[in-house]
């Protein structure tokens, strides 16, 4: 499924990305590393969230980008719902985002029903943040200290500091990884 994700992304002009509401470090970070994965790559993205951005992650890379309205659903080519086992998660604007040609689901929970049908789901991943790492690292992608900075807070916050049972070993050479490409802890 990971090479009909990248086909998508590199297809694909126009990006809506959000993700559940009542936001967390994993939401947040996850978008905004692949909203600056897009970017790099001359993509046209948009990050909306129903909820504003809690004053704890504001610090992040290009969290002052975010947007609270969406206009025009049309206009984008893809749609990417980040970090929600189910369409409803994102609010009130999710029957409007399933309109969206092509959605994708990247996500970690184990309840997560398989709602899109290009999605990156894997129950033993510590967060969102592991999976885009993998994704990106498989796209070749630059990964710049902003984007690791992001995945890194995605990565942090969903383990708890690596504290959680969900941390494994991969989650230490993910943040490894981050943290020798910028990502400062």
């Amino acid at each position: 499924m990971i090479n009909e994700i990248i086909t998508a992304i590199n297809e694909g002009q126009s990006f809506l990305i959000t993700a559940h509401v009542r936001l967390d470090g994993d939401a947040l970070g996850s978008e905004l590393a692949l909203y600056l994965m897009l970017r790099e790559l001359g993509k046209n993205v948009v990050v909306y969230n129903q909820d504003h951005t809690p004053e704890r992650y504001r610090f992040l890379p290009a969290a002052q980008n975010i947007v609270h309205d969406i206009n025009n659903i049309e206009q984008y080519d893809v749609g990417i719902i980040l970090d929600c086992s189910e369409l409803a998660r994102v609010g009130d604007e999710a029957e409007s985002i399933g309109k969206i040609k092509k959605l994708i689901n990247v996500d970690h929970h184990v309840s997560n029903n398989g709602f899109c049908s290009l999605k990156m789901l894997d129950a033993q991943a510590s967060s969102t943040g592991e999976l885009l790492f993998h994704l990106m690292r498989e796209m070749r992608v630059n990964m710049s200290r902003d984007i690791c900075t992001n995945l890194y807070a995605a990565i942090i916050t969903d383990t708890g500091n690596f504290r959680y049972s969900s941390t494994r070993k991969e989650t230490f050479w993910a943040a490894g990884n981050l943290v020798e490409h910028g990502a400062d802890p």
